[in-house]
């Protein structure tokens, strides 16, 4: 099942904004959110895996990781692997 974007929210009043924000909260605290793993770990000298973007101690502490705080660190992974391939663009660039 895929959530509504949070934007989506803006649209109602303050209290019906105010409860499918509970309810929300309370699917992704209950819902078990799968790890990023790739199966292609490689830490790089940061200490974050060149295959699923986490740091070392994200994955070391995903199994203890609430849902929410998994849903943070997914969000910290797509914001790296972002950075990640666009800093390989401009380096592609650099080398032509």
């Amino acid at each position: 099942m895929k959530l509504p974007s949070l934007s989506m929210f803006m649209l109602f009043s303050p209290m019906v904004q105010l409860q499918q924000n509970f309810v929300m909260r309370k699917h992704m605290e209950n819902k078990e959110i799968a790890s990023p793993c790739v199966r292609n770990c490689c830490l790089n000298n940061q200490d974050m895996c060149v295959g699923c973007f986490r740091m070392l101690d994200e994955i070391v502490g995903w199994g203890q990781a609430t849902s929410i705080q998994r849903k943070s660190i997914l969000l910290k992974c797509g914001s790296r692997a972002e950075k990640s391939a666009s800093m390989r663009v401009e380096q592609s660039r650099l080398t032509r």
